[in-house]
């Protein structure tokens, strides 16, 4: 999940700040902010966990973040929502929230992203209907006017933060499946649809509580080891080419690990 997210930031690590891209144009009136992803529980929420995780590169801790998940049976929705705390390069907060309808193929709804440090403070609304996502970028620091973009999402696309629940639900006797996601918060500017592949696999293991099962999952270029719980949670994750890891934490362990 741009952060040391789950695809957007492991896969995105070096990159500095959001790059909006080029062809972006500014909008002929300011678009609402896709509240059905920004910060806040939603009406009348199930919480279906709420759970810290760390970030480590080579074991050293460069961050947290703590991840919730909701059912919001008003709206049929379901959300998960990711708050980042990271020290390397000073201090930088995250928030990353997407929507998507509570159905088989999670469809996007709405995803938020509001970034804070010292140097770079932006925030990125983002609506899907049908096939089309519509994004406006809003820079603080630097100061700019909005940026409103358009694109194109390929049929059966989600939103990343709902990658380890769509895992969750495949069965690991069909073999290799392809799926394809577009990053909230993609560093790089590239909001377009991203293809991965997943192979889930019958080994399996306790973690913190959770029976999880792994998962080899390639995005973004790089090869990743998933342990996701029958939930839909993820357990761990890491990048063993560059020595990366996520796991599950508590909120102590977590706060405490960073400097």
């Amino acid at each position: 999940m741009s952060l040391k997210l789950i695809l957007s930031s492991l896969a995105l690590l070096a990159s500095p700040a959001l790059a909006v891209p080029a062809s972006a144009t500014a909008p002929n009136q300011t678009k609402e902010v896709a509240k059905a992803a920004a910060p806040g529980p939603g009406a009348e929420a199930q919480i279906l966990w709420k759970q810290y995780y760390l970030f480590t590169v080579n074991g050293v801790a460069k961050g947290y973040f703590e991840e919730t998940a909701e059912r919001r049976p008003k709206e049929k929705q379901l959300s998960v929502s990711q708050r980042w705390v990271e020290t390397e390069g000073g201090r930088t907060e995250t928030y990353i929230g997407a929507v998507a309808e509570d159905n088989a193929k999670l469809s996007p709804v709405a995803f938020f992203s509001e970034r804070t440090s010292a140097e770079h403070a932006y925030k990125i609304d983002g609506r899907a209907k049908g096939q089309e996502l519509s994004m406006t970028f809003k820079s603080a620091i630097p100061p700019s006017p909005p940026i409103a973009k358009k694109t194109k999402m390929k049929a059966g696309t989600i939103f990343s933060n709902f990658v380890p629940l769509y895992l969750s639900k495949l069965d690991p006797s069909k073999g290799a499946v392809r799926f394809d996601a577009v990053v909230e918060d993609a560093r790089d500017g590239n909001f377009e649809t991203r293809a991965g592949t997943a192979l889930l696999q019958a080994v399996k293991k306790t973690i913190h509580g959770q029976d999880c099962r792994k998962a080899r999952v390639e995005f973004n270029g790089q090869i990743g080891e998933w342990w996701i719980a029958t939930d839909g949670r993820l357990c761990e994750f890491s990048l063993p080419q560059v020595k990366a890891k996520l796991t599950l934490a508590t909120e102590e362990e977590a706060k405490k690990a960073l400097p």
